[in-house]
């Protein structure tokens, strides 16, 4: 059981009267969300340390009008009986109004708190950043934290997982930052092996022992596993077309001319290659 005190009810009439400030505090520390506190004086003299005696002349007190009442509700009494046909169970007069008002101080305490958290999250990436502290240092040092977080254990245990599963070993950390950039589910993570397992099996990544794969740390921060219809690039079509049409002037006699304006062509076909892949 608890209550929220406001210091109002100690410099009010009350003041120097230990008895009743006693027994009020403790009816409001049982009042439900009403104001409605329903306890026999007995049970109350038993948690204050009063007489039985002693509890009913501070609840008589606070029973009684009072003129000097901040609050003009029911002539100033701060409890009324919930029965007059019995001597106990009381509504606390005011509990409602001081409880909206404990209400609204906390939900302005909550929004203070979620905007300081969003300005952390959001401000400038330099405000973190010593002067005297280079950016690498202060990138890898956000690397440390992301990996040492309470999920850190299950990310670095999918990366072990698509690591295996990943035909390209070169760049383990670059990929490991990558990934653990991305934070994927264990649904992505999922969707990214069966998609390894569907790429392994295109054109693409079989031809000349997989020289076409791509880095792993690539792979990752293009978003490669959403590649719909992977297949062989390009520039591997253009490459055996030249290779075609190459065999077919080979297989011709050409004057010196011919052989030149075959030679310019084949350089362009190829600088054309490169840009491709």
């Amino acid at each position: 059981m608890y209550a929220k005190l406001f210091t109002s009810i100690y410099q009010g009439t009350l003041r120097g009267n230990s008895h009743g400030l006693l027994v009020f505090t403790n009816l409001l520390a049982h009042c439900d969300k009403t104001g409605v506190v329903d306890m026999h004086p007995r049970a109350i003299a038993e948690e204050v340390g009063l007489t039985i005696e002693q509890v009913r002349a501070a609840l008589d007190e606070l029973e009684s009008s009072d003129d000097e009442s901040r609050s003009p509700e029911h002539d100033g009494k701060r409890i009324i009986r919930l029965d007059e046909h019995r001597s106990w169970g009381w509504t606390v007069v005011n509990y409602c109004k001081y409880r909206a008002i404990r209400d609204e101080e906390d939900r302005r305490e909550q929004n203070r708190a979620s905007q300081e958290r969003w300005r952390n999250k959001h401000k400038p990436q330099s405000a973190d950043v010593s002067q005297h502290k280079p950016q690498s240092a202060h990138t890898e040092a956000e690397a440390d934290t992301e990996n040492t977080s309470p999920n850190a254990g299950a990310f670095l245990g999918r990366f072990d997982q698509f690591w295996k599963a990943y035909p390209r070993k070169v760049g383990k950390d670059a990929a490991k930052k990558a990934f653990m950039k991305r934070k994927p589910s264990e649904e992505l993570t999922r969707q990214m092996l069966a998609s390894i397992a569907e790429q392994k099996k295109g054109e693409a990544w079989r031809k000349d022992g997989g020289q076409y794969i791509p880095n792993p740390q690539t792979w990752l921060n293009q978003g490669r596993w959403q590649d719909e219809g992977v297949s062989a690039p390009a520039a591997e079509i253009d490459k055996a077309q030249l290779k075609a049409t190459q065999d077919y002037l080979q297989s011709q006699t050409l004057t010196p001319e011919e052989q030149a304006a075959s030679n310019e062509a084949r350089r362009r076909a190829l600088g054309a290659i490169k840009l491709k892949a």
